[in-house]
Formats: C-alpha cells, structure tokens, sequence
C-alpha cells in the first residue's frame, strides 16, 4: 500500500497551505529540489494560496482519476497526480510529481513538482504544466509558453 502514501500528498500539502505553514511545506519536497530557485516559491505560493483558495474543498475524485506512475529496474518511481479545489464559485487545480522511490539516489523521494492554476489559465489552449522542479503558481498562461508552442523554442 504504499502508492496511497502518493494519494494523502495532496491532503498533506492542501493541509500546510491551510496552516500557512512553509516549514511543512519544504519539508514535503525532496532534497534535490532545494537550492537558491526554491527559496522564495514557498513564500510566493503561500501569498497566493491564502490569498484565493485557502480553506478550499479538495476533490477527492480528482485525485484518484489522475495517478500515474512509472517504474525501472533501479526501482525509480514517479507518481503524478492532479486534484482540484473548490472554493466558493472559484475553481484551482494543482498538478505533483512525487519521486516515491529511487535506489540510486534515496535523497530525490518526496515531491519535486507542485503546480496550482486557476480555472482560467488551466482552459487556456496553450496551457502547461510547469517541468521544472519547485513550486508554481499560474493565475494565467504565461506568454512564454505561447510563444515557445508557436515558434517551437
């Protein structure tokens, strides 16, 4: 049963946005996402969270619905999940990637990638979740990612 441990990070992470705390939060990513770029995205998430869906309704459908996973030899292990929040009329949802297990490299388990959008940016035709590890927040599409889809860069 280990995979569940994959399906409470949503809950785990919605429940530290709740309590606006960025020590739990930092605490729930890997050691190989740290470093200068990560700094400041806890901070910067933690405004916008409690700013718009703080105390929302995580969707507990949508997170079942979105799990998937891949598995080498080296026993490498990625999960992604996606779930939606609910808060009044307003609609966000987050995308993880969470390292559950990799024997090579044991520091990389735990979260590398959290991305929360709005329903706005998420309906956009150029949307895109973020690749990079760290934490995100997109209340629109960034003209970047229009520009790299049309010009191919």
């Amino acid at each position: 049963m280990r995979s569940r441990r994959v399906y409470r990070n949503p809950y785990r992470f919605s429940g530290c946005g709740n309590q606006n705390d960025k020590k739990k939060i930092e605490k729930l990513f890997a050691k190989n996402v740290s470093g200068e770029k990560f700094e400041k995205q806890p901070d910067k998430f933690l405004e916008f969270y409690s700013e718009t869906i703080k105390d929302g309704t995580l969707d507990k459908d949508s997170i079942l619905m979105r799990v998937t996973g891949s598995q080498d030899r080296n026993f490498y292990r990625i999960m992604d999940s996606g779930a939606k929040i609910t808060k009044g009329n307003q609609t966000y949802y987050i995308y993880m990637e969470v390292v559950t297990a990799d024997k090579e490299h044991p520091e990389n388990k735990g979260i590398q990638i959290i991305d929360l959008a709005t329903k706005k940016a998420y309906n956009d035709r150029y949307f895109l979740w973020h690749s990079k590890k760290g934490i995100f927040t997109q209340e629109k599409v960034c003209e970047d990612y229009r520009t790299m889809l049309i010009f191919g860069k």
